[in-house]
C-alpha cells in the first residue's frame, strides 16, 4: 500500500483544494487507512515495557510488552537446516510469551527489558549445547543462551545499566542540537514528536522488531525518565 502524498477536494460549485499530507488531521488519515485507501500513519505504542535486542554486529530492535512486569525465561537457538531463536516472556499472564527471532539468533549479544521499575539486561554470551537425535539424519542441536530456571545464567538488574547509556546519549545529545529539553520535547504535537522520534532512531539505529511505533512509544518512556 502507498503512502498518503495529497488528498484533492472537489466542492459542489467546481472549486478544488489539495491538502498536503502534513495537512490531513490523523483522525481522517486513520479512517483513510481503515479504507484501505493509504498507509496508516505513524503512531507511538504505549507499552509496560520494552524488551529491546541487541546484536553483535550493532543491530538492535524494539518490542513492545503489553506488561510492566515482564521477565525473560528463557532465550535458545534450535538449528536444523537454518537456525531459529526463540525468546520466551513471563508477563505473569497464564501463558509465556513466544517470539521468534529470525535474524542470526545466534548472534544476540544482549536482551534489555525496560519499563518504569527499571532495567533487566540479560547477558547472551553464555551458551548451552544440547542434542536431539542425529543432526544429519533430521536432529536438531539447541544452543540454550538464557534459562532463568538454571543458576548458571545471571541477569543484571538495575535503574541505569551501561547497556542503555549509549541509546540514552543518543536522545540527549540530539536534544541538545535542537536546543530542546525533554520535558519541551513531550509538550510537543504528537506529528511533531514522531518526526523527531524518527531521527533519534535512526541516530541511534533501532528498529521495530514488529511496529516502528514500538520504537517511539520506548523512546517516549525514556524521555519521561529524563524529565522526571
Amino acid at each position: 500500500m502507498k503512502k498518503l502524498k495529497s488528498l484533492r477536494l472537489v466542492y459542489e460549485d467546481g472549486t478544488e483544494k489539495v491538502l498536503g499530507a502534513d495537512e490531513i488531521e490523523a483522525s481522517l488519515q486513520s479512517a483513510l487507512a481503515e479504507s484501505g485507501l493509504s498507509e496508516s500513519p505513524p503512531e507511538i505504542s504505549p507499552a509496560g515495557s520494552y524488551l529491546i535486542m541487541k546484536w553483535k554486529d550493532r543491530w538492535q530492535e524494539v518490542m513492545a510488552v503489553n506488561s510492566d512486569i515482564a521477565e525473560l525465561l528463557r532465550y535458545y537457538v534450535i538449528r536444523r537446516i537454518e537456525d531459529k531463536g526463540r525468546l520466551v516472556l513471563d508477563t505473569g499472564a497464564d501463558y509465556p510469551e513466544l517470539t521468534i527471532v529470525e535474524r542470526t539468533p545466534m548472534d544476540i549479544s544482549r536482551i534489555l527489558l525496560v519499563g518504569d521499575s527499571g532495567v533487566r539486561s540479560y547477558s547472551l554470551e553464555q551458551e548451552i549445547e544440547g542434542y536431539e537425535g542425529t543432526f544429519e539424519a533430521g536432529g536438531k542441536k539447541e544452543f540454550t543462551k538464557y534459562d532463568r530456571e538454571n543458576p548458571d545464567f545471571r541477569n543484571e538488574l538495575s535503574t541505569a545499566p551501561e547497556s542503555m547509556d549509549e541509546i540514552t546519549e543518543v536522545i540527549m545529545a540530539t536534544l541538545a542540537d535542537k536546543n530542546l529539553s525533554p520535558d519541551g520535547l513531550l509538550a510537543m504535537e504528537k506529528d511533531l514528536r514522531i518526526r523527531e522520534y524518527s531521527q533519534i532512531a535512526s541516530v541511534a539505529g533501532i528498529r521495530g522488531t514488529k511496529r516502528q511505533s514500538d520504537v517511539y512509544g520506548f523512546i517516549e518512556l525514556i524521555l519521561k525518565k529524563l524529565a522526571a
